[in-house]
């Protein structure tokens, strides 16, 4: 064999001896990486599976699930499922905690430990689960205080209905926008609240309605004046509503607390 032939033999076993060596590397990195890829994925899903049920639990109760097993028996889950574990620390649950108005659920991550950099977390902020129980409760009882003796009568003109419909709408706008702007644009907010609430307590005046009630509960109260129970009183979290002389209703936010820029 000339030196032409034997160097060409040599680069084909060159390269052959490199192709099986790439195949061996891949091979090797494949049982490194891919693993670590599944359980990336299915931390993921697992996070995810665990809040989604606890947002449904959250809108059906207005309060997050406290465990893990309230999770599983909230979605008929099996207790002792593989759902609930950190695929990061086979046999140990994904952390599952709820601090105050948020729920928090993590895993520790390829270094198999809580609190460091490469945690993967998922917070669920209950703000606006609170806001669609709170919405959806506030407009039935707006909407049956609307109807009643006490905003409309057979003497008022459509032209009048409309123009308290349109009051107590435009009262919560302003009212929302004062409690979410600064002290220099709230004068002008307070005007618009205060014009809205004329109208509604002019309109009521010249057609005679009722007076609107001071308290919510007991006899005499707004709910009973609208012939419903004492068990409508309570907002989306279960607290007590409270009273307004315009919208008749009102619902503190996520925040628990009164007159801050949650409240509707």
């Amino acid at each position: 064999m000339n030196a032409r032939g034997q160097g060409g033999f040599a680069l084909l076993a060159l390269l052959l001896l490199l192709g099986v060596s790439g195949v061996v590397a891949v091979a090797a990195l494949e049982r490194v990486v891919r693993p670590d890829t599944e359980q990336a994925v299915t931390t993921s899903q697992r996070l995810a599976a665990v809040a989604a049920t606890a947002r449904q639990v959250f809108r059906a109760s207005g309060a997050f699930p406290t465990r893990l097993d309230n999770v599983a028996a909230a979605a008929q889950l099996d207790a002792a499922g593989a759902w609930r574990a950190d695929p990061w620390r086979p046999g140990v649950d994904l952390d599952y905690r709820v601090r105050g108005r948020d729920l928090t659920v993590r895993s520790t991550g390829p270094d198999r430990r809580l609190n460091t950099a490469d945690d993967v977390t998922l917070t669920v902020d209950d703000e606006p689960l609170v806001r669609l129980r709170q919405r959806a409760r506030l407009r039935v009882l707006r909407a049956v205080l609307a109807a009643s003796s006490l905003r409309t009568t057979w003497t008022m003109s459509a032209a009048e209905n409309a123009a308290m419909r349109a009051a107590m709408r435009d009262y919560a706008a302003a009212r929302r926008a004062w409690l979410t702007t600064d002290a220099a644009g709230r004068p002008a907010l307070t005007t618009r609240m205060d014009d809205a609430q004329a109208t509604v307590d002019a309109l009521a005046s010249a057609h005679g309605l009722p007076t609107m009630p001071t308290r919510l509960t007991g006899n005499s109260g707004l709910l009973q004046a609208l012939g419903l129970t004492a068990a409508r009183a309570v907002d989306g979290l279960g607290r007590a509503l409270q009273i307004d002389p315009v919208l008749g209703f009102l619902a503190s936010g996520s925040d628990r607390r009164r007159n801050t820029d949650d409240d509707m």
